[in-house]
């Protein structure tokens, strides 16, 4: 049957002949190829129903004109999918095998129809038509902004799909006459937003007129117009679309009046008003250069009331005032960015710890640059010291540790903070310290590395292992013969390489009430580990002293070296503070031609009396040893550096070692510039570097990291005696 002369539907038996013909030809295998022909037809019936569609539109206007693209379009499109459907076959054969061999003037019948809707629809769509569709849609928007006219959210989405589809792969796009991206943006985007931009600037100008004198007023009715507006957006536009929409209304509400909003940004931070802040915020982020200007405001705002606490006087405040305001700030403003700004959560963010980094690391004038650190330290002691609710506890950690990100000289904190670990774990322990001081330790491991916190780690260790000891100790079974009814001392085994402790400078002699008791500890732990060598920290012993000469009774808490001395009362009376001892003659200092005698009328308000008092002196001198010792690992930190970097790159300019080394030490503390030039000149003048022409340095001695001083290694352990005595 000839291909023209197709039977009729509902004609079986005539289709039937049909079919069976076909079917005796492939089983003879007889060419039957009509695919390009099938092709073409196909082609020139799209092309002659859009024609006819085409003249259709001619006869409507307005609205009428709208609905009748819309409908067509919508069947038009339906009608595309199934016969794709129909014809997969040539889809997946023919029209591939055609494309494969470089014809792109064949394309996939889905993509068919659409690029021919294309050139006869929207290409030959006279100007008149394109306006009506146009103004149709935009008079629907109109109507909806002004609350005229209720219009179905479906019939605008539809509308605006019309603009928007028909669009196809991109490999068919360079067979469009223009992309349906310009398309809807030049016939429907771009209309849209300047009658949107119009309608806003005469809004912004009528509420300004009605809220001349609140601006906060102003603010709130412009952010709501911006909100139905953009939810109207969501519901019928693209997204694209709705990003641009908001800039565009943005600008127009703000206007002329940008500079006002953002003096009423810096009004609303001044008085913590979120809600204010961010609605500034969110009127003025999408406008070009307003974010940059919020975030500047921020930054400086953020910067002053820091650095008015500063000024305000570390000393004068104390330590956990001081640092409760620096925290306060931080954590204030840190709520700020995650209930305000959620345009830019991370500009903010950046802008809030340039600020916070500026004023935590500032000193008042005549304070050291090291000042901070220490306040922080003194600050976390306190905390730690006493016993606060772990819930409280936890949160006051986790906002020193947030302020410790932000400090320069971290190195500072680490000398001061594992001093004050080592006095608490020694002398201020309680139940619940353990589980504070390993949380502390695990907030530390994120701002002062694995390293450091291992090393405060194995301090917790040395008090776990030595209260263990102690116990195991103070069985009978391991006395070693020692006579029941004598004192026992309680013992604190600590790695010489983990404690920042040093062996005393002179020799002494502990009292035979005390000595007994630590030789028979010393005993015994060299049977528990034998070749261990134990050096004792006699300026760290304490012991109780109770007394029998006085009208009553006191227990007097002393040093081991103020025990020493109180004993040798106990045989005579006449052989420092507080009176307890009576100097003869009073005149003059303690010397060889001096006589002490008891003080049997010392009278005291309390029973337990604290006699080994804790001087402002030893805490200058131990400052300044540890500010010495700073410097001097500061020095071999930046030698070791320059010489890792130097021994990675071979050669290296001066200015670009100093860069180098300035980037990897920052992390622990801020490096002078001076500072570096000096341990390049050590370098060079130990011959581990040799300086090269156009000053440029070059590594020379492959055995440098084997010469450079370091830290001992030593695995000797101590012992620190807490021995307690009885006066007779």
């Amino acid at each position: 049957m000839p291909p023209n002369n197709h039977p009729k539907p509902d004609d079986f038996d005539a289709n039937w002949v049909y079919i069976s013909t076909c079917i005796t030809r492939i089983m003879r295998g007889e060419d039957i190829d009509m695919t390009t022909d099938l092709y073409i037809k196909l082609t020139e019936f799209l092309e002659d129903h859009l024609q006819q569609l085409s003249q259709e539109a001619e006869r409507h206007t307005g609205r009428a004109l709208l609905d009748f693209f819309v409908n067509e379009g919508k069947r038009y499109t339906t009608a595309a999918r199934y016969i794709h459907h129909v014809f997969r076959f040539l889809n997946r054969h023919w029209i591939k095998r055609e494309r494969d061999e470089g014809n792109t003037t064949v394309y996939e019948v889905y993509a068919l129809h659409i690029i021919l809707w294309h050139k006869v629809m929207l290409k030959e769509m006279r100007t008149d038509i394109s306006v009506q569709l146009r103004d149709s849609v935009l008079e629907l928007v109109e109507k909806q902004r002004n609350n005229e006219a209720t219009v179905e959210y479906g019939q605008m989405r539809e509308a605006v799909d019309f603009f928007a589809s028909f669009v196809v792969d991109k490999e068919y796009l360079p067979a469009l006459p223009a992309s349906p991206v310009y398309f809807y943006r030049d016939h429907f985007e771009d209309p849209f937003l300047n009658a949107s931009q119009t309608f806003y600037e005469t809004k912004s100008k009528q509420l300004m007129a009605e809220n001349i004198n609140d601006i906060v007023e102003y603010m709130r009715k412009i952010a709501a117009c911006l909100d139905q507006e953009v939810k109207r957006g969501e519901i019928y536009l693209p997204e694209r679309t709705v990003s641009l929409l908001r800039e565009c209304c943005c600008t127009a509400l703000v206007g002329d009046y940008f500079d006002l909003l953002l003096n009423e940004f810096q009004i609303s931070l001044s008085h913590g008003h979120v809600e204010d802040i961010a609605r500034v915020s969110r009127l003025l982020s999408p406008i070009p250069g307003g974010l940059s200007h919020l975030k500047e405001k921020f930054r400086e705002h953020i910067r002053k009331e820091g650095f008015d606490a500063v000024a305000a006087g570390m000393e004068s405040l104390g330590p956990q005032r001081y640092v409760g305001e620096l925290v306060r700030i931080s954590t204030q403003y840190r709520g700020v960015v995650e209930e305000a700004f959620n345009d830019d959560k991370s500009g903010f963010m950046q802008s809030l710890n340039d600020a916070c980094r500026d004023f935590v690391n500032a000193s008042p004038a005549g304070a050291s640059n090291g000042k901070p650190p220490e306040l922080l330290v003194k600050y976390v002691d306190e905390l730690l010291r006493n016993n606060i609710e772990e819930r409280e506890l936890e949160s006051s950690l986790e906002a020193v540790t947030a302020t410790l990100a932000y400090m320069e000289n971290k190195d500072i904190f680490q000398k001061h903070y594992i001093r004050m670990l080592a006095r608490r774990l020694l002398f201020h322990a309680h139940p619940s310290s353990n589980d504070a001081e390993a949380s502390m330790v695990n907030h530390l491991e994120e701002v002062c590395g694995f390293d450091y916190a291992n090393k405060l780690r194995r301090m917790l260790g040395d008090m776990q292992i030595s209260k263990d000891l102690n116990t195991e100790f103070q069985e009978p079974d391991s006395r070693l013969g020692y006579m029941p009814g004598s004192s026992i001392g309680s013992y604190s085994i600590l790695a010489a390489n983990a404690w920042p402790l040093q062996a005393p400078e002179t020799d002494f002699n502990p009292p035979v009430e005390v000595s007994t008791d630590c030789d028979h500890f010393y005993q015994f732990y060299k049977t528990k580990h034998e070749g261990h060598k134990l050096t004792w920290l006699w300026q760290l012993c304490r012991g109780e002293l109770r007394t029998s000469y006085c009208k009553r009774p006191y227990i007097f808490h002393v040093s081991i070296y103020q025990m020493a001395v109180l004993l040798l009362f106990n045989s005579r009376d006449h052989n420092t503070k507080f009176k307890v001892l009576l100097m003869s003659p009073e005149e003059g200092k303690p010397d060889p031609s001096k006589i002490f005698r008891l003080n049997y009328d010392i009278k005291f308000g309390k029973i337990k009396v604290n006699l080994n008092l804790h001087s402002t002196r030893d805490d200058t001198a131990e400052n300044e040893k540890i500010n010495t010792a700073i410097e001097k690992d500061r020095e071999l930190t930046m030698q070791a550096i320059i010489v890792r970097i130097m021994k990675a790159r071979k050669k290296m300019e001066y200015s670009q070692l100093v860069s180098e080394t300035i980037s990897q030490v920052q992390e622990r503390f801020k490096p002078e510039i001076a500072g570096i030039k000096k341990c390049v000149e050590s370098l060079l003048d130990r011959e581990f570097l040799q300086r090269r022409e156009h000053d440029e340095l070059e590594y020379f001695s492959p055995g440098l990291s084997d010469s450079l001083p370091g830290i001992s290694t030593t695995a000797a352990a101590v012992a620190a005696d807490s021995a307690t005595a009885a006066s007779t």
